[in-house]
């Protein structure tokens, strides 16, 4: 909820609307990120998740081999490594 509104108010995005909320990807590391990987299309959760996977019913798109930061740096290193 307090990202909804953050990004509507701030920023003046309606993620009600399911095209902006593709606009979107969330990256999480535990299991209280659920919510925003069932919200969100696109999903990426760092490697330590994997762990906690089996406890999870919604799980996000893609999960990085490398866990914490290290993750997160795996992940951007994919997104520009693959701009056109």
């Amino acid at each position: 909820g307090m990202l909804e509104r953050l990004l509507r108010e701030e920023h003046g995005h309606d993620l009600e609307d399911p095209a902006v909320a593709a606009r979107f990807l969330f990256v999480g590391d535990s299991p209280n990120d659920e919510p925003m990987f069932r919200f969100f299309p696109f999903s990426v959760g760092v490697a330590n998740l994997a762990a906690m996977a089996p406890r999870m019913t919604h799980l996000p798109s893609f999960i990085t081999a490398k866990p914490s930061g290290e993750g997160f740096a795996e992940l951007v290193e994919h997104i520009l490594g693959h701009r056109p």
